[in-house]
């Protein structure tokens, strides 16, 4: 089993509201890969959070360790315009959340929700989250950690994965420090967009591979050959 972990986020489309981010697309990918997938996150104790959930189920990722954030709204993702009707309208995001009757509880301003990349705005995976949700997902071979780790978290996530004897994908931004307690993951730079989801699917398919036995060498290359991504395996 896979182990995605990282804050999901929701985006309005025409056919509908679609589970989005990279921990989704990740997660996604390895689902439609054939492999058994649960996402480890938080999202919020909202609407747009049980449509969420609703559409990773649809996908065929678990969510048995997805928690709920009672302070922070689920990040949607708002493009400028996310669709042309056939008849040359165009619809506006909140013109498609409408439509799907999605009516998200926001808080007063200014405290109202910034864009999903803004962290402070997002729901939060403390240390004690993550040990929490990782009790439910005992039986696991890769743990792909999408959301920048500090030490205690980190910790918490070498451990577990220690216990299940699974490998650890650490996803890092350009120029961060990669925690001491994750020397011994898989560690691969995250770029600033991926708009086309091609890093999404490169890391789903080294996940896969993992999990189906590989070893490090042959399913980064394996991914490489049909992620459609280049990186350095560190």
């Amino acid at each position: 089993m896979i182990v995605v972990m990282g804050v999901p986020s929701l985006r309005p489309a025409a056919e509908g509201t679609l589970a989005d981010g990279l921990s989704s697309r990740i997660a996604i990918a390895a689902a439609a890969a054939g492999a058994t997938v649960q996402l480890l996150g938080m999202v919020g104790e909202d609407r747009a959070g049980d449509t969420l959930l609703i559409d990773l189920a649809r996908h065929g990722v678990g969510h048995a360790a997805l928690l709920r954030d009672p302070v922070h709204p689920t990040p949607i993702l708002q493009d400028p315009v996310v669709a042309t009707g056939g008849d040359g309208r165009v619809f506006e995001a909140d013109d498609l959340l409408d439509a799907a009757e999605l009516l998200v509880e926001l808080p007063p301003e200014p405290e109202a929700p910034a864009p999903a990349g803004d962290v402070a705005h997002r729901p939060r995976m403390e240390a004690a989250d993550l040990d929490l949700g990782l009790r439910y997902l005992v039986e696991f071979r890769v743990l792909v950690a999408t959301d920048p780790l500090d030490e205690r978290a980190a910790r918490v996530v070498a451990e577990a994965a220690t216990f299940a004897n699974a490998h650890i994908v650490a996803l890092v931004t350009a120029g961060s420090d990669v925690p001491e307690e994750l020397s011994g993951a898989t560690v691969l730079e995250s770029p600033s967009a991926d708009p086309d989801g091609a890093f999404a699917r490169f890391v789903a398919g080294y996940a896969v591979a993992l999990d189906r036995g590989a070893d490090t060498a042959a399913a980064f290359t394996a991914a490489a050959e049909t992620g459609g991504w280049e990186a350095a395996l560190s």
